[in-house]
Parts: structure tokens; C-alpha cells; sequence
């Protein structure tokens, strides 16, 4: 119609512009049929207007319908949307309506853009949402935590055989229940649609406000969920070890619908996916052992065959291990393939999780990764993970690092694997025994005492100086780790005398001899308490007398060491009467107003250093002051236990007094420094 509108007004165009071209007029005919023509014109326009406006209506008003609110039929059962038939077009008079073609064929686009419109918007296969009998769920089997998991399993195996589209639905059912929603998946809607549909139309039945979903909520009810939820995943594992989790259909299903789910934007979603994928590789880690064993024990017994003579050899029985070695290899390569499938789908992206909690299951998991598969997972590759989450701005994540370190320090087996780990991080975990969370300067302190066992080239003297300081602080912890430390680098064995209380003797030289130098005289108790569950010569009453009253010749103390031995005598007697911690001594954090307060009412009362020391629990870890070299670097300190001046160990040197470092603040602090 618009063709036919434009070309009659071109043909009145050209015949008054024929007209104007010859200079004369046009006769009254011609203006009469154009006049006619133009109104005609007028007509058919409007008259394709409002055929414009009610296909446009039509089709408003079915796309508001689609886009509605939908039955539990759209869900459960999608059926294909019935073609609308074309509206027959008006018959008309008019000579020029065959050029209507032109105009119906922008009506045709605009439709087929408003269809594919309204099937982007509907969700395909949208869950089902009725209400079902749920008793006999895993979910529910898993919350109770009554019924015996391994015949759970078993169940869901025969289940898989038989059936394996529904088994792998009521598995992924299941993860969706433990992720806090109500919504149920059909068959249909799980058979037609992709993981992340299910996955978005999985997150249209879950309250994104709420924060309460099973692995983070309190209560009698969820007090094993997590750890119900971990154990039923590994039995699956180990159950599918052997046949099915080969099969990549199983395994394919699950991590995709995993994966999936660590990538939502609903934290409970995510958190709940991260906790089911790590768990499943710890299974699949732990299955890959198995493996590995098996191999070896098939190698060995090929090598066994082969080493037969012709005649005693079995040719059939060596073809046979050599079926089982390649199939073993196979299985090896694909459980090796899913884990780095996994770790790169999950691992690279959610250890770096705004959720903190997610970041600790990170960093727990990796850590059990390396001690049960080092061939695999201790590379430098996966440790720097660990090595960046050290400087995670959660206390937690940061603890959780050092505990998956600590272990991998204590076997010597594995400290050749660690070497350029040690050689990049070492500072920051040295560092981190200045952390204000006395639990993260625990942990660092025990991290360096297995470094100290196995490798003890690895820490410097100034290294080792940092955490001997610890043993004056207030927190009780932190002072026993650092006691530890000490007891390992400096207190080492001697050579014993022939009589048996003189067998603390040289550790007690030793303690005297850190108590000086560390200038820090009045806190003995301190340091005593330190050291009181971690050996025995504090409480070695008669050793410390037979110093003081028989020692002679090479033996003999002199006057300021007697008198500091006779104060870590009082000490310890004074612990061992009344079992009494030093003044703010404990496992709590004060604050710093409580810190300020107790250092005015001491200034006050000016009690003795026998009593209680003279200083504000407001003090810092380390001290700007330094200790005093001069009895290291004369050799007294090994001249009195035998060892040459020039072989002597660099345990007890300490840096010059010049050389003075800022550290930094914490509330864990050595009472040597009070309040301004």
C-alpha cells in the first residue's frame, strides 16, 4: 500500500512537472484527475494505518500474556507455541492495492522480532514447585544424619544402573536442596535444559535477602550437616572408583552443575557449590592414590613375569597385566583430567571469594590436596595460592594457610619440593609473627619452629631473634610458641655429667645467660611461665641450688648470673606454689583503654619487680631496643660450655644496638615498654 501511495504521487509529481517544463498551463481535466488521485492517495494511507495499529495491539497483547504469570504446567511439561495464523487481508476497490506487499513485509519483521523476543524471556523448563512427599530426599537423609550413608549409597548405585537420568536428577536435587531451595526439578525440565538454565531458574525459587541457608545456619539440626554432606560425597567416590566414574556421563553431569552453581551471584548457591566441588576432588584426589598403588603393584608384578624364563613364563597372564596396566594408566589420566577440569573451574576463581568462609575451604582443601597427592599438587603452581593468601586481609584465611603449611614443613620428604616456596615467602611468615591476631602469630611461630626441625638453614639469625622475643609477651600463647622455639634452637642437648642433678645444668647456663642479654631482667616470670610445660629444668630445683652453692672452678657463676638465677629461682618456685600466671599474662586481648588504665594504677602503687613487674600491659611486640651482643662476641657464653670462640654457633647473636627496625603494632605485647 505504501509502494502504491508513493508511485501515484511520483506520476502527479511528473505531470506538473511536464507541465511547468513546456511553460503552459494544465487543462482542467488533468487538474481534476489529480486532485482525485491525491485524495485517493489520503485514503489508502489511512487505511493502512489502522491496519498497522491493530497488529501491533495483537501482538502487544500476546506478548503481555507470554510473559505473565505462568501455571505448573509451563514448568513441568513445555509444550511448542502453536503458529498464529495470518489475518486475511480487507478486500478493496482500490486499483493500486497490490502494492500493499511492501508495508506487510516491515509488519512480518517487527513479529518475528517480538517471537524471538518472547522466547528469550520465557525460561525454558522452569522447576516444579508443587509440593512433594520429600521424607526420603538425600537432603533429608543427610540432615537427620540417622541412616548408615554406605547403604545410601549402594541404593543410589543400583538406582544408577537401572535408571541413570534419574539417579543423576536426584543427586543434582540434591545439592539444590543443600543450597536453601524449595524448588523441585521434573525430568523434562532437567532433560531439556542446560546447567545454567536450571541454574537461573533455580535462583527465581530462592530468596536472594535471606542469609540462613544449611552449611552457615546454627542449631542442634545442622550441627553435622556440613560433615554429613562431606562424608556422603566421598563414600560416592569411593563407591564409583572402580566403574562408574568412568563413565563420563556421572561425573560430567555433576561438575557441570557444580561449577555452575560456584559461579552464581547468590552466595548460598556459590558457597554451597565451592563446598561440593572441593569435597568431590579431595574423593577424587584420594581415588587417584588408590590408583597409583594399584599401578605400581601391577608394574611390579609385570616386571616379575617378565623376568620368568620362556618356559615358566605364562603368556596369557602377562597379556592380562598388560590389559590391567594401560586400563590403570587410562583411569589415572581421566581422574588427573576431571581434577584440573575442577581446580580451574572452581579453585582459580573462588579463592579469591568476597566471602571469607569460602576462601578458608579454599585454603583447607589445597592444603589436603598436597599432603595426600604432592606428586600432583605440590608445585609451585598450586603453593603460590597459598603463598598469596598469606597476605589475605581475613585473620581466619590467613590461619588457615599456616595450618596447610605446617604440615608440609614437619615431613622432610617433602622439603625439596618447598625450597623456592621457602626461599619467596619465609619473610612473610616471619612477619605475620607480628600479626594483631594473636592466633595468626601462634600459627606463624609454629610454622617456623617445623622449619627449624627440618630445615634449620633456612631461617637466619635475625629471623630467629624476631621470635625469641616472643616468649615476654602477654599472650600466654603466643609466649608458649615462642617458648617452643626457644626450647628447639637454643636448648639443645648437652653432654651429660655423671651426677643427675647436674643434667639441667647447661640448659640452666643457657637461660641465665638469654636472660641477660635480652635486657629485660625484671620479667622473669615471664619468661619462666614461658617455658614451665615445655621442659623440665625450670622446675629442677636441685640443679638450680647445686649452682649456686657447689659449683667451682669452670663451673662457678659469677655475681650477676647468680643473682639471675636466683630470681628465675623465686619464679618458679613462686609458679609451683601457686600456680599463678604473671600479671596480665593470659590468652585474652585487652584493649587499649584497659591497657592505659592498668598502667596509671601501677605507676601509683610502684609494686616490686617480686611481686609484680613495673610495666604497662599497653606495650608492643618488639622492643626498639636491642639485645646486648657483647657477652656473644667476647665468647663467654661458649667458653663457659667448652666450644671454641671461633667454632661457636650464631644461635644467640643478636644485631648491634645501632641497627634498630619499626615494627609493627599489636595488641599482644612485652611488658617493657609502657604507656606515654
Amino acid at each position: 500500500m505504501a509502494m502504491s501511495v508513493s508511485s501515484e504521487e511520483n506520476e502527479n509529481q511528473e505531470k506538473v512537472d511536464a507541465a511547468a517544463a513546456s511553460n503552459t498551463r494544465p487543462t482542467r481535466r488533468a487538474k481534476v484527475s489529480a486532485t482525485a488521485n491525491i485524495a485517493n492517495a489520503a485514503t489508502n494511507r489511512k487505511r493502512a494505518r489502522d491496519e498497522l495499529s491493530t497488529t501491533s495491539s495483537s501482538l502487544s497483547r500476546e506478548l503481555s500474556e507470554s510473559t505473565g504469570t505462568l501455571d505448573d504446567s509451563d514448568f513441568s511439561t513445555p509444550t511448542k507455541r502453536p503458529r498464529r495464523k495470518p489475518t486475511p487481508e480487507t478486500p478493496t476497490n482500490n486499483k493500486n492495492s497490490a502494492a500493499k506487499p511492501a508495508r506487510n513485509h516491515t509488519v512480518n519483521q517487527t513479529r518475528s522480532v517480538t517471537k524471538s523476543a518472547v522466547k528469550q524471556t520465557r525460561t525454558p523448563s522452569r522447576p516444579v514447585t508443587g509440593k512433594e512427599d520429600d521424607s526420603g530426599s538425600l537432603y533429608n537423609i543427610v540432615l537427620e544424619g540417622k541412616a548408615s550413608f554406605k547403604s545410601v549409597v549402594d541404593d543410589w548405585i543400583d538406582s544408577y544402573n537401572a535408571d541413570r537420568d534419574v539417579a543423576v536428577l536426584e543427586l543434582v536435587q540434591f545439592f539444590f536442596d543443600c543450597c536453601g531451595c524449595k524448588g523441585r526439578i521434573s525430568m523434562q525440565a532437567y532433560a531439556d535444559s542446560e546447567p545454567s538454565e536450571l541454574i537461573r531458574a533455580m535462583t527465581g525459587e530462592f530468596k536472594e535477602d535471606t542469609v540462613d541457608y544449611p552449611l552457615v545456619m546454627a542449631g542442634p539440626q545442622y550441627k553435622k550437616f556440613r560433615s554429613n554432606m562431606a562424608e556422603l560425597i566421598s563414600l560416592l567416590i569411593k563407591q564409583c572408583q572402580y566403574n562408574i566414574i568412568y563413565d563420563q556421563f556421572m561425573m560430567d553431569s555433576i561438575l557441570n552443575v557444580l561449577i555452575g552453581l560456584t559461579d552464581s551471584q547468590v552466595r548460598a548457591f556459590r558457597h554451597t557449590g565451592t563446598f561440593g566441588t572441593l569435597k568431590l576432588m579431595t574423593a577424587i584426589v584420594e581415588s587417584i592414590n588408590t590408583v597409583e598403588t594399584q599401578l605400581s603393584q601391577t608394574k611390579k608384578q609385570l616386571q616379575s613375569e617378565r623376568g620368568k624364563s620362556v618356559a615358566r613364563r605364562g603368556n596369557e597372564r602377562l597379556d592380562l597385566l598388560q590389559k590391567k596396566k594401560k586400563e590403570l594408566e587410562e583411569n589415572e589420566s581421566e581422574l588427573k583430567g576431571m581434577i584440573t577440569y575442577a581446580f580451574k573451574g572452581t579453585f582459580a576463581s573462588r579463592y579469591r571469594d568476597i566471602f571469607a568462609e569460602i576462601r578458608c575451604l579454599c585454603m583447607i582443601e589445597l592444603g589436603e590436596w598436597m599432603l595426600k597427592c604432592p606428586e600432583l599438587f605440590l608445585e609451585d603452581g598450586y603453593l603460590k595460592y597459598i603463598g598469596w593468601s598469606l597476605y589475605d586481609k581475613d585473620s581466619q584465611v590467613r590461619i588457615r594457610c599456616l595450618q596447610s603449611l605446617r604440615p608440609l614443613f614437619t615431613d622432610g620428604s617433602l622439603l625439596p619440593k618447598l625450597e623456592l616456596f621457602t626461599s619467596r615467602f619465609k619473610e612473610r611468615v616471619i612477619q605475620m609473627s607480628l600479626d594483631r591476631d594473636p592466633e595468626v602469630a601462634m600459627e606463624a611461630i609454629r610454622v617456623a619452629c617445623s622449619v627449624l626441625e627440618n630445615n634449620e638453614a633456612a631461617l637466619s639469625d635475625r629471623d630467629c631473634e624476631t621470635i625469641y622475643e616472643h616468649v615476654f609477651v602477654l599472650h600466654r600463647g603466643v609466649a608458649q610458641a615462642a617458648g617452643e622455639f626457644l626450647t628447639k634452637k637454643l636448648f639443645k642437648s648437652h653432654e651429660t655429667s655423671s651426677r643427675r642433678r647436674n643434667v639441667n645444668g647447661p640448659y640452666l647456663r643457657d637461660l641465665v645467660t638469654f636472660l641477660i642479654e635480652s635486657e629485660i631482667h625484671e620479667h622473669a616470670a615471664y619468661l619462666v611461665d614461658a617455658l614451665w610445660e615445655l621442659h623440665p629444668m625450670v622446675k629442677d630445683w636441685e640443679c638450680m641450688t647445686d649452682l649456686l652453692l657447689h659449683a667451682e672452678g669452670d663451673d662457678a657463676l659469677d655475681n650477676e648470673q647468680e643473682t639471675w638465677l636466683i630470681e628465675i629461682l623465686a619464679c618458679c618456685a613462686r609458679q609451683a606454689a601457686t600456680g599463678e600466671l604473671p600479671v596480665g599474662r593470659g590468652h585474652r586481648k585487652l584493649s587499649t583503654h584497659k591497657c592505659a588504665m592498668l598502667a596509671r594504677r601501677r605507676s601509683r602503687g610502684g609494686p616490686s619487680s617480686t611481686t609484680a613487674p613495673t610495666f604497662s600491659p599497653e606495650m608492643k611486640m618488639h622492643s626498639p631496643r636491642t639485645a646486648n651482643p657483647s657477652l656473644v662476641h667476647s665468647g663467654r657464653l661458649h667458653a663457659a660450655r667448652g666450644v671454641p670462640t671461633k667454632t661457636r654457633s650464631p644461635a644467640l647473636v643478636t644485631r648491634p644496638r645501632h641497627r634498630r627496625r619499626r615494627h609493627q603494632h599489636s595488641n599482644h605485647l612485652r611488658p617493657d615498654q609502657a604507656v606515654a
